[in-house]
């Protein structure tokens, strides 16, 4: 099973290390960033995933939510890498899922309720939902706990008819009849 730590070296410097296995063999790595070692860690489970059978894949599911945020970071790090991610994003993501609370961060992923994401900011939600998925597609968990608003779509585009424009003008704001004007006479000089 693959941990991600952070640890002390002998001069006092802050080191995250990710041990692993790798062909059978349990190895570790030492990162100065936990970007890096975020990245390692998700690069190593998609690895594990990969080889694993059903059943191997239904006895670990005891990820704390700490585990999946870190995995959840180091894809999008790896997104970042890959050039389909902003510095911003990554920055922002990493500012959201870093600042949960301790208390949800040490309960097993699989065990929380939804009740307990209601307290959370919107976005920070719709990134735990998108960690929960990315889990299911990969394990076969069951679902997301992550109770995700409705986005609302816009409707198709409505003309109106060229009788209502007139009374439209009419009980426009200031504004909004400026930028009717402005429109009007760039589509005629056009």
């Amino acid at each position: 099973m693959t941990s991600l730590k952070e640890i002390r070296n002998t001069h006092g410097k802050t080191r995250w290390r990710v041990n692993f296995e790798k062909n059978g063999v349990k190895m570790h790595k030492d990162h100065r960033a936990p970007e890096e070692a975020c990245r390692h860690l998700y690069l190593a489970e998609t690895d594990r995933f990969a080889d694993m059978s059903a059943e191997e894949k239904e006895k670990s599911r005891d990820w704390p939510l700490r585990k999946l945020v870190r995995f959840y970071f180091g894809l999008k790090v790896e997104q970042f890498e890959l050039g389909k991610l902003r510095l911003s994003t990554l920055s922002m993501l990493k500012s959201l899922l870093f600042s949960l609370d301790e208390s949800l961060l040490n309960k097993p992923a699989m065990k929380i309720r939804a009740g307990e994401f209601r307290e959370l900011p919107e976005l920070t939600r719709r990134y735990l939902n998108s960690a929960y998925l990315k889990l299911l597609k990969l394990r076969g968990i069951g679902c997301s706990p992550v109770a995700v608003g409705r986005q609302n779509k816009e409707g198709p585009i409505v003309f109106p008819a060229f009788e209502n424009v007139a009374s439209m003008i009419a009980a426009a704001n200031p504004r909004e009849k400026r930028a009717f004007i402005l429109a009007s006479e760039l589509n005629s000089c056009a």
